[in-house]
């Protein structure tokens, strides 16, 4: 019998006990699973032995001419540009990739590509002085801003680490003169829309713009003005130029398409093994149970470049354990703005994976439990995080949820742009008998500066 030309057409067939054999190549598709396995006989989806599998979410933009200078242009059909709330929630950007490594949507200052995925604030520009207009508006006054001509920022985002700099968030530039951008940050549809403020009588001294604030600048065609940047425009027409300076036709330029390599919503007794996944994720619900993820490679899960207002996290994913019985292991997962990884459900296990660069939008954690606190009720319903390799993250590394275990893991290098709360981070809530313990918790970069009302970053707090 000959080769299915598709995983999908074996996921089609495919029932408890069958094995899904994959061989090396590049697969543009996503996956739903049609059938469940049975306990001792899942269904299973695998490499072939020796053979490089990976399952992408992204396709290739082709067509390139000289636009000016050292940047080229193409049209690019498909938009991730999508702010949902409610059914079918969904908040993602454009994501655009060279040879594999993630571009730098244009932006002022510019950033190495290579710290695309872990921001710092060293390279972003910094208030001098703030004009508060109103609750939702206000200007910063620098002189880096000198030489940009009266409104040439006017139209685009800026994203900024207001008030005491425990969150990053994204708003509209609504003036900008040399020597000073006026911002205002409006309804977001991605978050039910809500929007930023600091008029909050608890919270907004949190929030409020003050003088050091980091912040940057994109949004616009203007902004491209160095090597790895890129933009898109309204019409479809996609901006690149390239690291080193080569024509786009000479290397394999992709944008992300697909949000999810398999969906297994609803399903049991499902295995994945030995596969990589590029730009996308797996799709789970509080009714997948028993999937067994285990040598995977997944890199860049998420993304989204505009920040939704205050914590918010509706349509932002990254790979969910939900449901029971859920297990990642001897994995290594990369690359993602929100949550690289969320425990729910009951007796989900993520043991023995490297997992680096979540959150590195600095709105979300890199690690999170969700709030099962009606599940979890006894000591074997707990989910657990142990034995992981867990680094670098724009702030909070792992947020510790009720009934969530974390033990024996290696956690380092959070809070590469907030300050304050701790590389491991709980608060207000009742952890219903979950255990942190036996962890190595080190480099916080969180920058003290009280007289800045900037409190530096706690191991486990």
């Amino acid at each position: 019998s000959s080769a299915y030309r598709t995983i999908q057409k074996c996921a089609d067939v495919a029932v408890a006990g069958d094995t899904c054999i994959i061989r090396g190549g590049v697969y543009r598709e996503t996956v739903t699973i049609r059938y469940s396995g049975q306990a001792g006989n899942p269904i299973t989806f695998a490499a072939y032995p020796g053979e490089r599998v990976t399952i992408s979410g992204a396709d290739q933009v082709t067509g390139w001419t000289l636009h000016a200078g050292m940047t080229f242009k193409a049209i690019m059909p498909w938009s991730l540009n999508e702010r949902q709330s409610g059914a079918g929630a969904q908040v993602t950007n454009n994501q655009i990739f060279v040879d594999g490594q993630m571009m730098v949507e244009a932006r002022w200052p510019n950033i190495p590509v290579e710290e695309v995925t872990h921001l710092v604030d060293s390279r972003s520009a910094h208030a001098q002085s703030v004009t508060i207009v109103n609750p939702y508006t206000a200007t910063y006054h620098d002189s880096a801003l000198v030489g940009f001509a009266n409104d040439y920022w006017l139209g685009q985002k800026i994203t900024f680490l207001p008030g005491w700099r425990n969150l990053a968030t994204t708003c509209d530039v609504i003036a900008s003169t040399s020597g000073s951008v006026t911002f205002q940050c409006n309804p977001d549809p991605g978050a039910n829309n809500r929007r930023f403020s600091w008029d909050d009588p608890a919270s907004g001294i949190f929030y409020k713009p003050t003088a050091g604030n980091p912040y940057y600048l994109w949004g616009g065609l203007t902004a491209l003005d160095g090597p790895g940047e890129w933009f898109r425009s309204e019409d479809g027409t996609l901006y690149l130029q390239l690291p080193n300076g080569d024509s786009p036709e000479q290397h394999l330029v992709e944008a992300r398409r697909r949000l999810w390599a398999f969906d297994v919503r609803g399903k049991d007794f499902i295995t994945i093994e030995g596969l990589e996944i590029f730009a996308a994720t797996l799709r789970t619900d509080a009714s997948t149970d028993n999937l067994l993820l285990q040598n995977l490679r997944i890199r860049y899960l998420w993304h989204f470049q505009q920040i939704p207002p205050q914590y918010s996290s509706g349509g932002i994913y990254g790979l969910e354990l939900a449901g029971n019985d859920n297990v990642l292991r001897d994995s290594q997962l990369a690359f993602s703005a929100g949550p690289m990884l969320t425990l729910s459900g009951r007796r989900n296990l993520a043991y023995n994976n490297v997992i680096y660069d979540g959150g590195y939008m600095a709105s979300l954690p890199a690690i999170r439990a969700s709030y099962p606190d009606a599940l979890i009720q006894v000591e074997t319903d707990r989910n657990r995080l142990t034995t992981n390799t867990l680094f670098q993250s724009g702030g909070v590394l792992v947020e510790a949820g009720p009934g969530m275990d974390i033990r024996f893991n290696d956690v380092f290098s959070s809070h590469l742009q907030i300050s304050d709360l701790g590389t491991i981070y709980s608060f207000n809530r009742d952890g219903l008998g979950a255990e942190i313990a036996n962890n190595y918790v080190h480099n916080n970069h969180a920058e003290l500066n009280p007289a800045a009302s900037l409190y530096g970053g706690h191991g486990i707090y």
